[in-house]
């Protein structure tokens, strides 16, 4: 990932810990299973992409806004050098 400050490469460890539960696809899930918070209920059917679940986990794990706890941001020369991109609006300014 890039940090959307400096634009340098920053790495982010993804930890994650998800309990799911798995239930019969068109079964409806009791009233009391809902209210508890501890588990994502999933309906399956037969097969189950594990594979995919896991790349859903692993993506909403990792930030919006990828950044170092403190980095440079880069320098104004370092962007575009030292010319302002207004200053061609200035020619065009006719005198009043």
């Amino acid at each position: 990932m890039d940090c959307q400050r400096c634009l340098e490469a920053v790495s982010h460890e993804v930890r994650l810990r998800a309990v799911f539960l798995l239930w019969p696809l068109g079964k409806d899930l009791p009233n009391d299973e809902l209210a508890e918070d501890g588990f994502d209920a999933l309906p399956v059917g037969q097969e189950a992409d594990l594979a995919e679940l896991v790349e859903d986990e692993i993506l909403l794990g990792l930030p919006l806004a990828p950044r170092h706890e403190a980095c440079n941001l880069p320098a104004a020369e370092d962007v575009g050098g030292g010319a302002s991109p207004f200053d061609v609006l200035k020619q065009l300014k006719r005198p009043q």
